[in-house]
């Protein structure tokens, strides 16, 4: 794979996971990034951890996942030293990307309007819960909430459950790539006219854009979706969630084709032969006679079988499975989603995930580990023509921390 975003130098203005992850994505990519920390706070996914050694390197296993290919500089940005440093470092980057609360960096001289009038060509992307200007712009925003806010759970969960909200941090983790999607498309737009951009990425914006069909159905049908738990979004009957004699197996049987060979597989071909089976739409009556047949005929096998059986008769199925549990299997490997990093600073290596896509035959490329933080303070003011005797008194100040030497970054 060649590295698309090679030559590329991004600094990392963000923290906690959609702003992160966004950088990271770009990293794999090929990008140079400049991650710029708190020296008095580390991030949260660095202290989270119930591991004791990796939290004593502020290297919880959520940082390892998304901040291979940066580098540390850790910079009190509140001190006006540190808003020197941090104009200096940018001053020679093509992407800032940040997300504080809207207006917080204005205080700084880091906000969008200063950067770009500093800097024409800059490209500046600010995350945030609800956009830069909206009412409320200054309401704080956790995934949750905006899973709340969105729709999203109004339509995730059953009528014995209530709303639930997805497993993890999905909007989150979408807001990330909406971002990293952006500034994507800006660095086309820099590299073809030399002009930046300014990008304001909404976490509320970024669910509602991905509900496709929610959209069609409430808003342009306007049609009330119900809570659905398992059942197919297409309404099928054939498509489903079924407990095998060890797991459980998901179909998704949404055309007559699909259908016919599902029942077939089962060994319940008759049914295909009632004209009100196959008219489903027009009989609801036959819906639970359906999902009976097929919930005792699923019960006779296990989860892997009928996963080989259901796909070699071309029925979209799949087994059940943990990610741990997917990561073993081949797939994995043969797509080069995993990344090997070795963390000289514990001792051992871990993988860490890729892209989701492949260009070249290849899944990005990591070429370093998750840094600690302050790692690199010293070498990234070197390159930006601080002297030894800056960095000393800079240092001295409180205004950075040197990993090993000072501050949260300090080793033990």
């Amino acid at each position: 794979m060649s590295k698309l975003l090679d030559g590329i130098k991004i600094v990392d203005l963000t923290h906690v996971l959609a702003g992160p992850y966004c950088a990271y994505q770009l990293g794999l990519l090929g990008a140079d990034i400049t991650r710029i920390e708190n020296p008095a706070a580390a991030d949260l996914p660095r202290i989270i951890d119930s591991d004791p050694d990796r939290l004593a390197k502020g290297l919880g296993a959520g940082f390892i996942a998304a901040n291979a290919n940066k580098r540390s500089v850790a910079i009190d940005l509140s001190s006006k030293k540190g808003q020197e440093i941090a104009h200096k470092l940018i001053a020679n980057a093509d992407v800032v990307i940040e997300n504080f609360r809207p207006g917080v960096l204005k205080k700084y001289g880091l906000d969008a309007k200063t950067l770009t009038e500093e800097n024409p060509r800059l490209i500046y992307c600010s995350i945030s819960g609800f956009g830069q200007d909206s009412s409320w712009k200054d309401r704080p925003a956790y995934d949750d909430i905006i899973q709340a806010m969105s729709g999203l759970m109004s339509v995730t969960g059953t009528e014995e459950s209530g709303p639930v909200m997805a497993g993890f941090p999905a909007i989150d983790y979408l807001t990330g790539l909406m971002a990293a999607f952006a500034i994507s498309a800006a660095i086309v737009k820099q590299t073809r006219t030399g002009e930046g951009e300014v990008l304001d990425v909404a976490m509320l914006d970024s669910a509602m854009s991905i509900m496709g069909p929610v959209f069609a159905m409430q808003h342009i049908a306007d049609e009330p979706i119900a809570l659905r738990g398992n059942r197919s979004f297409s309404g099928s009957p054939f498509s489903g969630t079924y407990k095998a004699v060890d797991g459980i197996i998901v179909v998704t049987a949404n055309t007559p084709t699909q259908a016919k060979n599902l029942l077939k597989v089962l060994q319940l071909d008759g049914l295909w032969e009632k004209p009100e089976v196959r008219k489903w739409r027009e009989n609801s009556e036959v819906v639970d006679l359906i999902s009976g047949s097929l919930t005792t005929a699923f019960a006779a096998k296990s989860a892997d079988e009928w996963e080989v059986q259901l796909n070699r008769a071309d029925v979209p199925a799949g087994k059940l499975r943990g990610m741990s549990e997917m990561l073993k299997l081949p797939y994995a490997n043969e797509r080069g989603f995993l990344h090997n990093v070795d963390i000289p600073e514990l001792g051992r290596k871990y993988s860490v995930p890729g892209v989701g896509f492949l260009a070249g035959g290849k899944n990005g490329h990591v070429e370093s580990p998750p840094p600690v933080l302050g790692e690199h303070t010293v070498e990234v003011l070197k390159e930006a023509g601080l002297s030894d005797e800056d960095i000393s008194g800079l240092q001295k100040t409180g205004v950075i921390s040197i990993y090993g030497q000072t501050g949260q970054g300090s080793k033990k």
